[in-house]
């Protein structure tokens, strides 16, 4: 059954990475630190209970760990790589810091700019008659590490 579900993942990285590659000049990927958000969860002492421990959640820190890792990111990192060389395309990964509260058009940083996982609204903009663009924040990062002219 692990193995259906590892060739159906590297099936879908291997052709999506493909697709990506002839059909853009440049793709732009987030750094995600896996390793650092995967790590486990660490025990809680009880104070009352010398030598016993409160519990901290790791279930379900557990649970979302496999889902992380099953994602396969670096697997499509390294399938997108592999797919570029042919293609010419340039692969650029930039630091995930803040990339889904940030305004590309005026570079503002606003917590309460993303209300949730799907919806962003700019809350506060420096440079007013700008909010045209204001989710396209990892393509503005990628092409400014290309060093292409904004």
């Amino acid at each position: 059954m692990r193995a259906r579900e590892r060739r159906r993942r590297q099936d879908f990285c291997q052709k999506t990475a493909r697709q990506l590659a002839h059909s853009n000049a440049v793709v732009v990927l987030e750094k995600l630190p896996a390793k650092n958000m995967t790590r486990r969860a660490k025990p809680a002492p009880d104070p009352n209970n010398p030598g016993r421990y409160l519990p901290n959640g790791a279930a379900a820190k557990s649970g979302l760990n496999k889902a992380i890792l099953s994602k396969g990111w670096y697997r499509f990192e390294q399938a997108l790589n592999s797919a570029s060389r042919y293609t010419g395309t340039i692969v650029v990964k930039v630091p995930a810091a803040f990339t889904s509260q940030r305004c590309s058009a005026c570079g503002n940083v606003d917590p309460k700019s993303r209300e949730s996982q799907a919806v962003f609204r700019l809350h506060l903009m420096l440079k007013p008659g700008r909010a045209r663009g204001c989710q396209r924040r990892q393509k503005y990062i990628g092409r400014r590490a290309c060093g292409h002219r904004l």
